[in-house]
């Protein structure tokens, strides 16, 4: 029997051993869904904890650096980094379309009925904590 699929990673930067991951820099897209921002700036920002770091993040777009945190999110079919919502609000950093059409189906929250456990299972038998990154790097 197949286990859960592994959730899709989404807002991860390249650095260090993940160099071959996006920069921030290059996905600022002016008037990037405008009509839609507050919603998936919410939408980001209500999703489950999956777990966290000991160590906080800070925005690579200089000189902003705000500490933006220390927590991977989800909502059952993606996984973000906590965060995330203020590249899209402050940077105007755009997102992979198929993830705003998740959050649109969703009617834009996160499922209440998130399982939890399944998603945390699902990442560590993969061994991919950020989730399947795959999609992110296309």
């Amino acid at each position: 029997m197949r286990g859960p699929s592994v959730p899709r990673g989404v807002g991860y930067w390249g650095a260090g051993e993940m160099l071959a991951l996006p920069r921030p820099q290059s996905l600022v897209r002016p008037g990037w869904h405008a009509e839609d921002r507050r919603r998936i700036f919410d939408y980001l920002r209500g999703g489950v904890v999956c777990w966290a770091s000991p160590g906080l993040a800070c925005c690579r777009f200089a000189p902003c650096a705000k500490t933006l945190g220390s927590c991977e999110l989800s909502d059952g079919e993606w996984v973000w980094p906590q965060g995330l919502e203020h590249y899209v609000g402050a940077h105007e950093v755009c997102l992979p379309e198929a993830f705003v059409e998740t959050m649109q189906a969703n009617g834009w929250r996160v499922p209440p009925d998130v399982d939890l456990s399944a998603v945390q299972g699902a990442l560590e038998e993969a061994g991919q904590l950020f989730g399947d990154l795959s999609y992110w790097l296309e």
